[in-house]
């Protein structure tokens, strides 16, 4: 994964390269000592991924990497970055026509009998046929609504026909007939009164199925569609200090379609389990929700992230007012004033009460959010919002924009990443061998890292 080698590369390298044999100390000059067949190879892959070790490889040799190189994990920071698994890129109709057509090759295979028996030679032909993958490509798009519709009255055909038959429905090929039905299609009545209509883009789920070879890929409006890493590693501040590196502390594969704001707690807790939390986590926006700064302070983790939407528009705003830290309760209003009374109307609404006639003569009389009222001026409120408010007046503060501007190195690491590991474009498919090669990836570029801190 280091050198994003494929297997035959990986057979020829531990066979002829002299730096595969001192790296892996291999001093036997026969050729059994040098050889390894792609079956072999194949094999211990498949044990480290089912036996998910390549996680094991990634936290351990980190762990000892931190160590060893005495690097500083109080300062780190949080983001995602899309990964492509060696799947196509399909529109609708063909991901439709790709299901179908491995649906049909399955069955043609295991059972010629009903195959023969069940199918009319045109439902076979179009989809079998050996240039039936171009013209799928080549509908034109005014036709691609009829195509749509022909493509679902097959699918309701073959799910309907070989429903009866135990064999066949547990099959991985007929169990995607059903998913792409369900998720490009509605389906009302039935028998005889079965009716299918297309859905419009807007009502497909963003989990849906990308491709009948990479099930377990989504799809996201911004990034397209795959997978997403999420990478955490840690900065220095100091630029002088050329020999302590900046390492991966965290790694995890999740489909392009989950939302990053799910991402950071799980971060928080793996890393403190091996004793590599940050104190001081840096991240963009996504990762910034006021449940995940609450849970993560909770954690001794302070969260420094844009907080997400737009401040309000009025002079001033709720993060001017003066709250008990203990309570949240208003103490003062921006003039100073305080309330005549303060208090909770549930559990996490609270209300402030100001004399009107103090209100009445403020110069922010027409600029403060709180509500004139005939007998006196309330501010409505809840925790919240008072927490919120305060982490905007914190943002314009050169002490946050100082500490959040360190988040953009971390770019520079996926291109990395990318550009000199080959995570772009993996030759893998499927969410385990994505995971698999990732975290190998991820520890390759620390041991570079860790070898240029040595220079």
């Amino acid at each position: 994964q280091l050198h994003d080698l494929s297997d035959p590369e990986v057979t020829r390298a531990l066979a002829f390269n002299i730096d595969w044999h001192y790296a892996l100390d291999i001093t036997d000059e026969s050729d059994d000592g040098k050889y390894l067949s792609d079956r072999t190879l194949r094999t211990y892959r498949k044990i480290l991924m089912d036996e998910r070790l390549d996680r094991l490889l990634f936290e351990t040799l980190t762990d000892a990497l931190i160590e060893a190189f005495g690097v500083d994990t109080s300062k780190q920071r949080l983001d995602s970055t899309i990964i492509r698994s060696n799947m196509r890129k399909l529109g609708r109709i063909r991901i439709c026509a790709a299901t179908i057509r491995k649906f049909l090759k399955k069955l043609k295979r295991t059972h010629k009998e009903w195959y023969d028996s069940h199918l009319t030679a045109d439902v076979t032909d179009r989809y079998l046929a050996k240039n039936a993958d171009s013209l799928f490509s080549q509908v034109k798009p005014s036709e691609t609504s009829r195509t749509l519709q022909d493509i679902g009255n097959d699918l309701v055909h073959l799910i309907e026909v070989f429903s009866p038959y135990e064999t066949v429905c547990v099959w991985p090929e007929y169990r995607l007939l059903e998913r792409v039905l369900h998720e490009q299609f509605t389906v009302t009545g039935s028998g005889s009164d079965t009716q299918v209509t297309v859905k419009p883009p807007k009502d497909v789920s963003s989990d849906s199925l990308q491709n009948p070879s990479d099930t377990t890929a989504g799809y996201d409006a911004h990034k397209g569609s795959g997978y997403q890493a999420q990478i955490m590693e840690t900065y220095r501040t100091d630029k002088h200090d050329k020999h302590t590196p900046d390492l991966i502390t965290y790694t995890e594969v999740e489909p392009a379609n989950k939302p990053d704001v799910y991402g950071l707690l799980p971060a928080i807790d793996a890393t403190s389990k091996r004793g590599c939390c940050p104190a001081t986590l840096v991240c963009d926006t996504q990762y910034g929700s006021d449940d995940n700064v609450v849970k993560a302070t909770a954690r001794d983790v302070e969260v420094t992230a844009p907080s997400k939407g737009n401040a309000p528009v009025s002079t001033t705003c709720l993060g001017d007012f003066v709250f008990n830290p203990d309570t949240s309760t208003v103490i003062a209003c921006p003039e100073g004033h305080a309330p005549e009374w303060s208090v909770h109307t549930t559990k996490a609404r609270l209300k402030a009460t100001f004399a009107k006639t103090v209100c009445r003569d403020c110069p922010r009389h027409n600029l403060c959010p709180v509500y004139h009222g005939k007998k006196a001026s309330y501010l409505y409120y809840d925790v919240a919002k008072v927490r919120i408010a305060q982490r905007r007046a914190i943002e314009q503060t050169p002490k946050f924009k100082d500490t959040y501007r360190w988040r953009a190195g971390i770019e520079g690491t996926h291109s990395h990443l990318k550009s000199d590991l080959g995570a772009r474009r993996l030759r893998v498919r499927g969410l385990a061998a994505v995971c698999f090669a990732v975290s190998l990836k991820a520890l390759g570029l620390n041991i570079l890292r860790c070898a240029q801190a040595l220079i």
